[in-house]
């Protein structure tokens, strides 16, 4: 995930007792796969057709952090990277199917379609149905989603909080579409 602890708090007591004497980043991997884990249990349990917009939270989340770790591209082993595009599928998979109940998962998987590498996106693609907005419904979907809340695994410290809001991704919402098409 892009949480980015500055490195004058890492070594303070406090922060080393929380985290149990393990390092900030090392606790933060393990939420992450702990979250994945989750994810992966409710989806077998319950799949994703159904409105719960906790899961699209998670989904965003698992989802754009797993789109920074391709990024980085610092794991070179294959079976790695096939778990992140694993991954990246699951929550590519969930937002789609989140998106037929309710309009914010849409604008969450469209702004997941945009972060991804076109190989990534290519692969998703094979697996999940690609999100669009379609112009009959795009003023209503603006009208529903307009949110100043910050997008989960997009907000990083010291970073203008304005590029990633959900308000500001819907009008990013059309460039998608001329880009598909």
């Amino acid at each position: 995930m892009q949480i980015v602890l500055k490195s004058e708090h890492k070594d303070k007591p406090k922060i080393l007792t929380a985290c149990s004497g393990k390092a900030p980043e090392t606790v933060l991997n393990e939420a992450k796969i702990m979250l994945e884990t989750i994810m992966r249990l409710y989806y077998t349990r319950h799949n994703f057709e159904f409105y719960n917009p906790w899961i699209a939270f998670a989904l965003t989340a698992i989802g754009n952090a797993v789109v920074a770790d391709l990024a980085e591209g610092s794991d070179s082993d294959p079976q790695i990277k096939a778990g992140y595009r694993s991954t990246l599928i699951l929550a590519a998979q969930g937002l789609g199917k989140q998106a037929r109940n309710y309009h914010v998962s849409r604008l969450l998987a469209i702004q997941l379609q945009k972060a991804m590498k076109p190989e990534d996106l290519q692969l998703v693609q094979t697996h999940a149905v690609a999100s669009q907005v379609k112009d009959d419904k795009q003023a209503l979907i603006a009208e529903h989603s307009d949110s100043l809340w910050p997008i989960p695994g997009l907000a990083i410290i010291n970073e203008d909080p304005e590029k990633t809001r959900l308000k500001n991704l819907i009008a990013g919402v059309r460039d998608l579409d001329v880009q598909s098409t």
